[in-house]
């Protein structure tokens, strides 16, 4: 957790609708780049693998008018505020997602997700196009 980190969801957490889970593709301008994967402990990065079956699956959550991103109970997508990479936190601290177009927008900061090696930010640069394809 971040010292700029505050705490954003203090309700119970909510349930995953199971016929919403999926896969997350990633390309940049056109070109393949793998399948959306947690790594992890001691921390947990979310970052990009070649093979579709190691890749996370994922769970849509909409709650309060929002969509939220999960692998599982109490794991949600997020991102660490200082240095904007993707990162895996619990429900206090997870942050909303939208898709605006094929990008995934994070609407903690306001930004696109974007791409630096194998690792994902949310920092407006080398923004990705998402794919979501269903398990």
């Amino acid at each position: 957790m971040d010292n700029d980190d505050a705490v954003k969801n203090t309700d119970a957490e909510p349930k995953a609708e199971a016929s919403r889970c999926f896969r997350i593709f990633v390309s940049l301008n056109g070109a393949p780049i793998g399948w959306l994967t947690v790594t992890g402990p001691p921390e947990y990065w979310v970052t990009v693998t070649n093979d579709e079956g190691s890749a996370s699956v994922w769970c849509q959550i909409s709650y309060n008018g929002k969509t939220y991103l999960n692998t599982g109970a109490n794991n949600y997508l997020s991102y660490q505020a200082s240095t904007t990479r993707l990162t895996m936190r619990a429900w206090v601290y997870a942050t909303a997602w939208q898709l605006v177009g094929s990008h995934l927008k994070c609407l903690g900061n306001g930004k696109l997700v974007g791409v630096d090696g194998k690792y994902l930010f949310t920092n407006g640069e080398n923004v990705v196009d998402v794919k979501f394809v269903p398990v």
